[in-house]
């Protein structure tokens, strides 16, 4: 959001069971403030209600952070076993769980909105939200569109990304897409 953008990321060579957030401005790359290492498995990452929520697959949680400081407020349990893609809408947020075939609508506590849906355990790892829907990473470098009752409304393609890329999570704004694949954040037209 307002042209920054989240990442998160673990050294180069690790298990990938502690990370830094980084902040980015969205169009120059400029890398604005880093957090210090957490024991997280972040696995998605949303901006909403002045807040960054991060997916934490190790705990099982949802951590709130001071997107300003990149401080840890709290944090609350969720519903499956293996949290991933976060989005949000406005007013909720939005968490795919490729382990236990679900994207839960969710409160800012943690409680499962009555707009969850049964997914398929495949490649279920990003998330973004886009009015009326959610765009979801649904094969190496496709994204299906779900509606909040979990019809499918579309799907693209990602184009121009190296062979053999696995897009992990994506994010949108300024007329982009932002792509998380490996250790890089590839921009695209969107």
């Amino acid at each position: 959001g307002n042209g920054v953008l989240y990442a998160l990321h673990s050294e180069v060579g690790g298990d990938g069971d502690v990370i830094r957030i980084s902040k980015f401005d969205a169009v120059t790359g400029e890398l604005l403030h880093e957090s210090p290492e957490f024991n997280w498995n972040g696995r998605g990452v949303t901006l909403g209600a002045d807040t960054l929520w991060v997916a934490d697959a190790r705990a099982d949680v949802i951590h709130r952070v001071d997107p300003s400081t990149l401080v840890p407020i709290n944090s609350f349990p969720t519903p499956g076993t293996e949290p991933n893609g976060l989005a949000f809408d406005g007013s909720s947020l939005w968490l795919t769980d490729p382990f236990f075939q679900r994207t839960y609508e969710l409160s800012f506590s943690g409680l499962v909105g009555a707009r969850s849906f049964a997914i398929p355990n495949a490649f279920r790892t990003g998330l973004e939200w886009e009015e009326p829907g959610m765009w979801m990473t649904t094969a190496e470098t496709e994204l299906t569109r779900y509606l909040p009752g979990g019809a499918v409304t579309g799907i693209r393609t990602l184009q121009g990304l190296p062979s053999g890329t696995f897009v992990y999570d994506i994010a949108t704004g300024n007329g982009k897409v932002y792509i998380s694949a490996g250790d890089r954040i590839y921009i695209r037209d969107w």
